[in-house]
């Protein structure tokens, strides 16, 4: 692909796919592409799994095509400091004016070696470039039309890819739709407020069943208050000798709410064991999170998501204004609010500009596009589908009533059996369907 679209003729980076093909080469309908979000997630890797999320009906009739988006693994990858134990070991929630320099300093030499080890490349990995490599994509592998599955963030590559070529477009599903109208404040609001919601809900389910490891004689709320307030004050050691503190056990506790009711009961145990003096279990969701290995290395997908994320972004913020939209986002969700505003802070000090966009997708001229929601979902939550539906000219909304981060391919047969009929026929659900769990 070029790295400027700007100058197809220029310097060329490459991207990593990977194809599994079709079962029945004689029923064959093409290529269906796919894209697990992140920013930063890979595709080849979701490509990888396709058995395991895919049904015979789709494996049958489609090459299921994965690629990691620019900037991401296999692709002309970000690449940074990979000691990124330091980097996560400052506190989001400063206290005081010296963990707040912390922040900043952890912030600022993060995004300079970013500048140092990824240079050109952070000026070009918008959602916008990756949407205009997935067409050439298309035409690569020889489709007129493109089908694609895109979850979370993908969503928003899956709009953009509509929005420019409309008539390219065969089939689309985004499921765990992103609303590209929201600015960035009104972004990182409405998803926060997601995951204190999807937390009352384990607070509540926990108070009220006492097999509940973290039941604390009903008063669980109490009990991880004074949780947080132990690991903010002196952390909690781990057997590898890590620290964990409150910056770590922010993004595990998030981590687990991605997940409904089997969340819930990973996030109970590991608050106990916490409570207990244990911090692996804590730590092993951190962990998961951020891509980091029993050895200590990191598997590249947060310079990835910064390395997006801030090229995506409408507005470089200074210092003292991203200050401000902690401060305010944490007004709005006080537990997750500011320490997620925060894990941003490296966009104040990147090298490349942003060059994002607020406002509709229309992608006028397309055929229906099927997007889900769930109603349970913190990181996308429900209102985003509701509006990128509304939004876009052909949109058709599907809904699933359940808890958790995603509808398709995590055993919801209703979801399933709609999305694979769509895919295969063209045949939408009607417009704002339910589907139970």
């Amino acid at each position: 692909m070029p790295l400027d679209h700007l100058d197809p003729d220029g310097e060329m980076i490459s991207l990593g796919l990977i194809r599994l093909q079709a079962g029945d080469p004689g029923r064959r309908i093409g290529s269906l592409v796919v894209n697990p979000g992140g920013p930063g997630a890979s595709g080849v890797e979701l490509a990888e799994q396709a058995p395991a999320i895919f049904g015979s009906d789709i494996l049958d009739r489609f090459d299921v095509v994965g690629f990691d988006p620019r900037g991401v693994g296999q692709s002309a990858a970000v690449e940074c400091d990979d000691d990124l134990d330091s980097f996560f070991a400052v506190d989001t929630t400063p206290d005081d004016t010296e963990e707040l320099e912390e922040l900043r300093t952890a912030a600022r030499d993060y995004a300079e070696s970013c500048e140092e080890q990824s240079g050109e490349l952070l000026a070009h990995i918008s959602t916008e470039n990756t949407a205009r490599d997935m067409d050439l994509i298309r035409e690569a592998l020889g489709e007129e039309k493109l089908t694609y599955l895109g979850f979370s963030y993908g969503t928003y590559l899956g709009a953009l890819y509509a929005e420019l070529y409309p008539e390219n477009v065969r089939a689309f599903v985004l499921d765990g739709a992103v609303d590209p109208t929201l600015s960035d404040e009104e972004s990182a609001i409405e998803q926060s407020l997601g995951f204190e919601t999807q937390f009352e809900e384990f607070l509540d389910t926990c108070a009220s069943e006492r097999s509940c490891r973290f039941h604390s004689d009903g008063d669980p709320e109490a009990a991880y208050d004074a949780l947080m307030q132990r690991i903010d004050d002196e952390g909690i050691e781990g057997s590898d000798g890590r620290v964990l503190g409150p910056g770590e056990a922010d993004i595990a506790v998030v981590t687990s709410l991605y997940d409904g009711r089997q969340g819930f009961t990973v996030l109970a145990d590991a608050l106990a064991a916490a409570e207990d003096g244990d911090a692996d279990p804590l730590l092993a969701l951190f962990d998961l999170y951020v891509g980091r290995d029993p050895a200590g290395n990191f598997d590249g997908a947060q310079a990835s998501f910064l390395g997006i994320g801030c090229v995506d972004g409408s507005d470089r913020l200074s210092a003292e204004e991203h200050d401000a939209l902690a401060e305010t986002v944490g007004e709005a969700a006080p537990r997750f609010g500011e320490s997620g505003v925060n894990l941003g802070y490296a966009c104040v000090y990147w090298p490349a500009d942003p060059v994002g966009r607020d406002g509709p997708v229309r992608a006028t001229g397309a055929p229906p596009i099927l997007v889900i929601g769930t109603r349970g979902d913190p990181a996308t939550p429900p209102q985003w589908a509701e509006s990128l539906a509304d939004q876009l000219d052909s949109g058709v909304l599907l809904r699933l009533d359940a808890r958790g981060h995603l509808a398709y391919g995590d055993g919801h047969e209703c979801i399933d059996d709609l999305v694979d009929d769509y895919l295969i026929t063209l045949t939408v659900p009607d417009d704002g369907t339910t589907c139970d769990p």
